[in-house]
């Protein structure tokens, strides 16, 4: 038998007990949901010797090449500073290419290198089987339900 805690006080009075509301444990489940998927998918990607971050870039530059320093930084929710670091680093690993804009030659637009692609498509295979791997214990309507439910939220809070 666990000892019992003691009660929760201020300077004069008792403090209520705490408890997880529908609001709180929401919260503390999707953080929970977001640790547990940020690790593993840190893992994914670092075998193929890039951050999630740069990740990231990789995968906004497939979706629209010749992004801005700015846009890739919007993109991979990160810094301006962060995104300039990050693109230096796989720029000198050769997988991405700069190139100034011929109108604005103060713009430098950034794109994917054939190696960037290599690595972007292992690493997408690699986290889709993470994916099904992280809902093995899921009914596939329960995935399909969890899915849909986790876009409703993002959708409506963006």
């Amino acid at each position: 038998m666990s000892p019992r805690r003691p009660a929760l006080t201020t300077a004069d009075e008792r403090v209520e007990e705490p408890s997880l509301n529908e609001g709180s444990q929401l919260l503390w489940l999707v953080g929970q949901a977001y640790r547990l998927t940020r690790r593993r998918m840190e893992q994914v990607v670092r075998e193929q010797g890039i951050t999630l971050a740069q990740f990231g870039i990789l995968y906004s530059l497939f979706e629209e090449p010749g992004l801005s320093g700015i846009e890739v930084a919007d993109r991979a929710f990160i810094t301006p500073q962060a995104a300039h670091a990050a693109v230096t680093t796989l720029a000198r690993k050769a997988l991405v290419g700069r190139q100034e804009k011929a109108s604005h030659r103060r713009t430098v637009r950034t794109v994917l290198t054939d190696e960037g692609a290599r690595v972007l498509t292992k690493c997408l295979a690699e986290l889709s089987a993470l994916g099904v791997e992280m809902g093995d214990g899921l009914t596939t309507q329960a995935r399909r339900d969890l899915i849909r439910l986790l876009g409703e939220l993002v959708d409506s809070k963006s």
